[in-house]
């Protein structure tokens, strides 16, 4: 199952910068500025907790949260010492008494519990990939966001913070503890395909987003997992692990050449399934271009749309060009806006290129000039 990286080629970008801008283990709000985005509704949040704290006795509230601070250091102090769970041998690799229909890992047992509040059923190492899912929903999933932003927030939280196994498969095909399964991913941080999809679906039924795992090939016929969710009654293919462009550094570039895509994208780019078997993934309407697409009048508009996909460690941005490159001839107009982008990005030590054009929305993805 180690086809999901093997073909493809990566463009790295510079982690000085990326780690400058935060990408490692990112908090994410997806709620896109209208003013840079022609796509995506946003919607303000009010921050209830903090109203709260505004009306709250400030001596007493300093009093609380120091007690409350020295019970959560003692709390976790215990809690480490009696089960840590960074440490692969704390669980059993028990994946292969627990698989779903697609024969991989099953975390409908996990995803329920969290849905039901009810974890009594679980077992130690479904507890503490429940323990970690809640974490994670916490610090990525911000309220009034979209469900298309919550599983993109998701895929990009998956892409940043683990890294695809490349030891996982010895010479007898044997698979590493937890590389297929979500405790792999977002406990040890590391993963062959099967761990990212197990993972990704957890998470869409975790958020009330329908979908299910494709187990079948890539690559020469070699074993291979990727996803399909449902929005408005329309499937789009999501293949984690082929957007997660890096094989080892923790600040990276995540690409969206797979998220939600249509089967023909897959087809294209050497998956192989039953076509009869599963849904046929022809949705538009929900693709990362036509969601999170950048509308530019000028330069400084396009300086802040680079800037933003940078910040989210995007590997591209997708613009639709409109003012002052929308004032000459097509040609015109794809030259001033390609200029433009260039002359942004190398600045930032970096160079780049217009990858596809589609009804007047281009992509331009970057590369560091050492690539």
């Amino acid at each position: 199952m180690n086809s999901g990286k093997a073909k493809k080629i990566a463009p790295l970008i510079l982690a000085a910068v990326m780690a400058a801008a935060g990408c490692a283990e990112t908090e994410f709000n997806w709620g896109i500025d209208p003013e840079t985005s022609s796509s995506v509704e946003t919607s303000s949040v009010t921050d209830d907790n903090s109203l709260e704290n505004s009306v709250t006795d400030e001596s007493s509230s300093e009093a609380e949260s120091s007690e409350d601070e020295s019970s959560e250091e003692d709390s976790s102090e215990n809690e480490s010492s009696e089960d840590d769970t960074s440490d692969p041998n704390v669980y059993p690799d028990d994946s292969n008494t627990k698989k779903d229909e697609t024969g991989l890992y099953d975390t409908t047992p996990i995803s329920d519990a969290y849905l039901s509040g009810d974890e009594s059923e679980l077992d130690g190492l479904q507890k503490a990939i429940l323990k970690e899912a809640r974490k994670i929903i916490k610090k990525v999933i911000t309220d009034g966001i979209s469900p298309i932003e919550k599983e993109l927030a998701i895929h990009d939280y998956i892409c940043i913070n683990g890294k695809y196994d490349n030891m996982a498969l010895d010479v007898m095909h044997t698979v590493q503890p937890h590389s297929d399964d979500p405790y792999g991913m977002l406990i040890l941080g590391r993963g062959i395909c099967s761990g990212y999809s197990t993972t990704f679906k957890m998470f869409m039924d975790m958020l009330g987003i329908e979908n299910m795992i494709v187990h079948a090939t890539a690559n020469r016929n070699e074993e291979h997992a990727w996803n399909i969710v449902k929005f408005e009654d329309e499937w789009y293919c999501v293949d984690v692990t082929w957007d997660d462009l890096d094989l080892s550094e923790p600040d990276k570039q995540i690409s969206h050449t797979y998220f939600n895509c249509d089967e023909q994208v897959l087809l294209l780019h050497s998956h192989q399934w039953d076509l009869n078997k599963i849904p046929h993934a022809n949705g538009k309407k929900f693709s990362f271009a036509n969601q999170f697409t950048y509308e530019v009048k000028n330069k400084e508009e396009l300086k802040a749309a680079i800037n933003k996909a940078m910040e989210r460690c995007h590997d591209s941005v997708i613009l639709m060009p409109s003012g002052d490159y929308d004032t000459g001839s097509y040609n015109g107009n794809v030259k001033k806006l390609e200029t433009d982008a260039r002359e942004i990005v190398e600045k930032m030590n970096f160079s780049g290129y217009f990858e596809y054009s589609n009804e007047g929305v281009y992509s331009f993805r970057f590369f560091t000039r050492d690539y």
